[in-house]
């Protein structure tokens, strides 16, 4: 509930919907505004580093727009045009001992309902200081299925991996490998490493949903070794985003762990075709387990004045 937040109902309307993701008649909370915004104001820890998560239901306010923002920096439009939920996350550092989440009114009122908020290992904004993050894919590889997300509480940061076959001529793998030592908090749950897509020769993934202006991205490729008899240097390859070498003779096993992850950073506009190919003189193609694509935007500091 918002009641903390609104209590009273002068400016909001609740109103049921049939929300897809959490069963009929979900509550739904209705800014009847005529302008500016309205702000969750969520505590945090100072330097700590968050998820922040709001879901938007379709239904009867399909066809309309409105912004989210995390302060003042912008996050995405809220345009609920198909026939499901939307989800809009970021990755943030907390500034203070508190954070706004904010709709912000553009042609409609604004409407939300849920917002979720949790911590982050430090890994996802190393290196930058001054940067939001904002999801623009999370994925668990694995071949075809019941298409169930995992989430809390298999994953303890209640990241969403959704269930992803593509591409169609990968080979699935899966095991019930349970020793690994990832050596760091930057790891998906278990039961999302233990599926992964393979081929004798190459992977490629294609994202053409990306937005058209260029943005800086970062990818998090993860990847645990299933097959046991495979040995450090019998599974080389090279990694690939947009036609443009990023890894060279990408080794998993290469630090004695049978699990590693890497960060790509690059920029883009409207496409990701993120590729991994056999290495020359090794005896098994590429593995990949899951991977995580979100869009880097500036920070934008807060001032003083009141909205």
């Amino acid at each position: 509930t918002d009641y903390w937040w609104f209590s009273a109902k002068r400016s909001c309307t609740q109103i049921s919907q049939n929300v897809s993701n959490y069963g009929n008649n979900g509550n739904v909370r209705l800014f009847d505004i005529d302008q500016g915004k309205r702000c969750y104001n969520l505590p945090t820890i100072r330097n700590e580093v968050y998820l922040i998560r709001g879901i938007f239901p379709f239904g009867e306010l399909s066809n309309s727009s409105f912004y989210v923002s995390i302060g003042v920096t912008q996050l995405g439009a809220v345009i609920s045009s198909k026939l499901q939920d939307l989800k809009i996350e970021g990755v943030f550092r907390a500034t203070k001992n508190y954070t706004d989440f904010c709709l912000v009114k553009e042609k409609v009122n604004p409407y939300i309902s849920r917002v979720e908020l949790r911590p982050l290992p430090e890994e996802y904004l190393h290196d930058l200081p001054t940067s939001v993050l904002k999801l623009i894919s999370r994925n668990n590889l694995k071949g075809e299925g019941t298409d169930n997300d995992i989430r809390y509480p298999v994953d303890k940061s209640d990241r969403i991996w959704k269930e992803t076959s593509s591409p169609s001529y990968a080979v699935p793998l899966s095991s019930n490998v349970s020793n690994f030592d990832p050596k760091t908090n930057m790891t998906p749950p278990l039961q999302v490493l233990q599926t992964a897509l393979t081929h004798p020769e190459k992977l490629e993934f294609i994202h053409n949903d990306l937005e058209t202006e260029d943005y800086e991205y970062r990818v998090f490729l993860y990847f645990l070794e299933l097959n046991s008899s495979v040995k450090a240097g019998q599974r080389v390859f090279d990694i690939h985003v947009n036609s443009e070498a990023k890894e060279g003779r990408f080794d998993i096993l290469a630090g004695g762990s049978n699990y590693r992850y890497t960060v790509l950073n690059f920029s883009a506009n409207g496409s990701l075709n993120l590729t991994l190919v056999k290495a020359s003189g090794s005896e098994n193609g590429p593995l990949l387990n899951a991977y995580e694509i979100l869009q880097v935007r500036p920070w934008i500091e807060e001032t003083n004045q009141t909205d």
